[in-house]
């Protein structure tokens, strides 16, 4: 049997962005399952670039940008 774990609105920041880790209590939640599938909530890239299509709109405002080396703690 292969268990699956579903989890959404995944943000890099907080104590992710602090620690440079995912914190012991979501990681041994995460070993429980063979295959972890996620929603990431933001982009990646280093400064506050608009996002192009929001920006036209001042009710959506900026899109939220996490650092690019998060990327290899979520790997």
């Amino acid at each position: 049997m292969i268990k699956i774990g579903f989890v959404g609105d995944i943000n890099p920041g907080g104590e992710f962005y602090l620690s440079g880790r995912i914190s012991p209590d979501v990681q041994s939640v995460f070993r429980e399952f063979d295959i972890r599938v996620a929603t990431l909530e933001s982009s990646f890239g280093n400064g506050n670039t608009l996002c192009h299509i929001k920006s036209n709109d001042p009710k959506l405002g900026n899109i939220i940008f996490s650092p690019d080396e998060s990327i290899k703690v979520l790997k």
